[in-house]
C-alpha cells in the first residue's frame, strides 16, 4: 500500500503501534499498515478495500482544503501538507491562544528570529522547509508524541537541537503535536484523553457518531504529522551532511587549486633543472667524443712508438753486433801489432 513505513526504526514504529494499541508481536507493521489504510474510510474501512498512501495522503488534503500539483511528488506533497496543516490549524486559535503560545516559545529560550520564523510558516508555506521553524516543528511534533507514548527515541534525531530540546518534550512540544486536536478535540487536556478518542476500536467509533464513521481525520492527522516530521528531520539532517560535505569539497577544491598553481611553480623549476640536465648531458657527451678522439689518437701514437721501439731494438741489436766486430778487429790488430813487433827483433 506504499505507506512509508519502512523509513522508519523500530523505536520509531513503537509510537505508532501504540497509537493503535497493537501489542502482539506477531505482524504488529503488516496490522499498522491495514489500519491506516482504513483510517480515512466510512466506518473506518469494515469489509473495504483499504487506501494506498497518496490516497491517504489526498484524502486529508482535500478535508482540510488543500490542492497538491499533479506534478509534486510523494515527498513534496508530504511536506507542503505539514506545513499547511500547521498554518490552517494555527490560524484556527484565538488570538489569545497564539500570543500565549508564542509567549511560551520565547519562554523556552528561543529568539524572537526563531519565534519568527515558526509562526511565518503559517503564512510562506512550504518554501521554508529547510529553516529552523519547520525543522523545529518537526523535532517537536516527533519528540512531545514519542515522548506523551513514553517511547524513548535517540536523541540523533534531535541534532542541532540541543538549544531547545526542551521544546521537543515539553508543554510547548506537546501542543506542537497536538494541533489537529484544536479542531475537534479542543476539551481534551491530556495525552490520556487524546488517545481515548483516537483508540482504534468500533465501539468508540459507534459511540462517537457521524464524524468519526466519515473517517478518524484527527488520528491520521496526528499519525502523519509524525512521520512527516521524522521524514523532515532525517531529509534535513541528510541536507547538513551534504552541506558540510559540499562546504569541505569547496575547500578541497580551494586547496587542490593552490597547490595546483604551487606544481605549476615547481614544474617550471623542474623543467629548467631539466634543461640544464640536458645541456650539461650535452657538454659530457661532447666531451666523451673528445676524449674517444683523443684516445684514438693515443692508440695511433702507442702504435707508432712500438713500431720505433721495434726499429730501435733492431739498431741497438745492430750496434751491438757492430761493437762485437769492432772490438774483434780490435783484438785482430793487436796480434797482428805484437806478430810485427815479433819480426821487427
Amino acid at each position: 500500500m506504499n505507506y512509508p513505513l519502512d523509513i522508519l526504526h523500530p523505536q520509531e514504529l513503537e509510537v505508532l503501534y501504540k497509537m493503535f494499541n497493537l501489542q502482539k508481536k506477531e505482524d504488529k507493521k503488516r496490522r499498522l499498515e491495514l489500519k491506516l489504510s482504513k483510517l480515512l474510510l466510512p466506518a473506518k474501512g469494515l469489509f473495504q478495500k483499504g487506501m494506498d498512501y497518496p490516497e491517504f495522503l489526498n484524502k486529508i488534503a482535500e478535508k482540510n482544503k488543500i490542492k497538491f500539483l499533479k506534478t509534486d511528488s510523494i515527498y513534496k506533497k508530504e511536506s507542503t501538507l505539514f506545513v499547511k496543516l500547521f498554518s490552517n490549524n494555527f490560524n484556527n486559535l484565538s488570538e489569545t491562544e497564539k500570543k500565549n503560545f508564542l509567549n511560551e516559545l520565547q519562554a523556552k529560550g528561543l529568539t524572537k528570529d526563531q519565534v519568527a520564523s515558526i509562526t511565518a510558516l503559517s503564512t510562506i508555506g512550504a518554501a521554508q522547509l529547510s529553516g529552523f521553524g519547520v525543522y523545529l516543528l518537526a523535532s517537536s511534533t516527533v519528540g512531545a508524541l514519542s515522548s506523551a507514548l513514553g517511547v524513548a527515541l535517540p536523541f540523533a534525531f534531535y541534532t542541532g537541537m540541543s538549544k531547545v530540546i526542551s521544546i521537543a518534550i515539553g508543554p510547548v512540544g506537546l501542543l506542537l503535536a497536538a494541533y489537529p486536536i484544536y479542531r475537534s478535540y479542543k476539551g481534551v487536556n491530556s495525552w490520556d484523553d487524546f488517545k481515548n478518542r483516537s483508540n482504534d476500536h468500533y465501539s468508540l467509533l459507534l459511540k462517537e457518531g457521524g464524524s468519526l464513521v466519515l473517517g478518524n481525520y484527527e488520528h491520521a492527522e496526528t499519525v502523519f504529522n509524525y512521520w512527516a516530521g521524522l521524514r523532515i528531520m532525517k531529509i534535513h539532517e541528510k541536507e547538513i551532511e551534504i552541506s558540510k560535505n559540499e562546504k569541505s569539497i569547496e575547500e578541497l577544491t580551494h586547496k587542490k587549486s593552490k597547490v595546483s598553481h604551487e606544481k605549476i611553480d615547481v614544474d617550471l623549476k623542474i623543467g629548467a633543472f631539466d634543461e640544464k640536465i640536458t645541456s650539461e648531458e650535452h657538454e659530457i657527451l661532447l666531451l666523451k667524443r673528445k676524449i674517444s678522439e683523443h684516445e684514438n689518437k693515443i692508440e695511433a701514437i702507442k702504435k707508432e712508438k712500438s713500431e720505433v721501439k721495434g726499429k730501435q731494438m733492431i739498431m741497438e741489436n745492430y750496434i751491438a753486433k757492430m761493437k762485437d766486430e769492432i772490438s774483434n778487429k780490435k783484438l785482430e790488430n793487436a796480434l797482428l801489432i805484437l806478430k810485427i813487433d815479433d819480426l821487427k827483433k
